[in-house]
């Protein structure tokens, strides 16, 4: 990885995992008032992208380091199970998202 964008990926990394643990806290709240299932979907996605996330900030801040730690074969395996489990967080916030969005369409009575 090129060192200059350093800075970058470390803070971007960084504000990724804050945000995604704002959402799990919001989502848990939300849950625990309402009872609604598509909020605990919610919650769970944003607790996995909030691990996903920390995991991020730690490579981004050490990305050789974790590399020589684990060695470059565990290491490369252990990155693309880290890759391939995105898309599965990702379809599981759509899948609470979709919930959600019924709930409100069933809810609440079109305007015209």
């Amino acid at each position: 990885m090129p060192p200059d964008l350093y800075v970058v990926r470390l803070s971007v990394a960084v504000s990724f995992a804050v945000a995604n643990l704002y959402l799990f806290g919001l989502w848990c709240v939300a849950f625990m008032r309402t009872g609604l299932r598509f909020f605990w979907v919610l919650a769970i996605s944003s607790g996995a992208s909030s691990l996903i996330g920390i995991f991020t900030a730690v490579l981004a801040y050490d990305f050789t380091g974790w590399e020589q730690f684990f060695g470059h074969q565990l290491f490369i395996i252990s990155y693309e199970v880290f890759l391939s489990l995105q898309p599965v967080v990702s379809l599981v916030a759509l899948v609470g998202c979709t919930m959600f969005v019924r709930w409100v369409l069933h809810e609440r009575p079109p305007s015209v």
